[in-house]
């Protein structure tokens, strides 16, 4: 009885938990997360596919700023080339848009954007362990406009 009280307590109490950790995050990341909001996102084409994706790698040791169409599909593919080990990425995207980036861990997800004035982006951090391509596999709607961008963290 006592641990069901206590259940329902935890469950009542963690929306104010994830508020509070969304809060401490902007708050630690807030020069980071600024300059991501201050990038102008430029057109670019995806591939459709993971194979199509792995021709046209993209470097992560500047940010990026991109805005794409997913295919009919509702799908994009990018090959981001990671030079580092134990790599940790910002990611900035459009809200409604599911990310997969095989063989990394997400470390925070559906981070609230309290920096920039329009937030039509929610906020992920990933960390990949080894340097190499890493595929990040987008989805939301057919033909959905979407923005990314992504830097990697920097704790100075």
């Amino acid at each position: 009885m006592k641990l069901s009280k206590i259940m329902i307590g935890l469950l009542l109490a963690s929306p104010s938990l994830v508020l509070a950790d969304d809060s401490a995050r902007n708050e630690f990341f807030a020069r980071q997360y600024q300059q991501l909001c201050e990038l102008i996102a430029k057109p670019w084409k995806v591939a459709n596919t993971a194979d199509e994706a792995a021709q046209m790698s993209l470097s992560v040791t500047e940010p990026i700023s991109i805005a794409t169409t997913l295919n009919k599909a509702g799908e994009a593919y990018l090959d981001l080339s990671i030079e580092n080990w134990d790599e940790k990425l910002i990611v900035f995207h459009s809200k409604g848009l599911d990310m997969d980036i095989a063989g990394a861990d997400v470390l925070g997800a559906d981070i609230d954007n309290q920096q920039c004035d329009s937030s039509k982006m929610t906020i992920t951090h990933i960390n990949t362990h080894e340097w190499g391509s890493y595929t990040l596999v987008l989805k939301g709607q057919p033909s959905q406009e979407v923005t990314l961008k992504i830097t990697r963290e920097a704790l100075d």
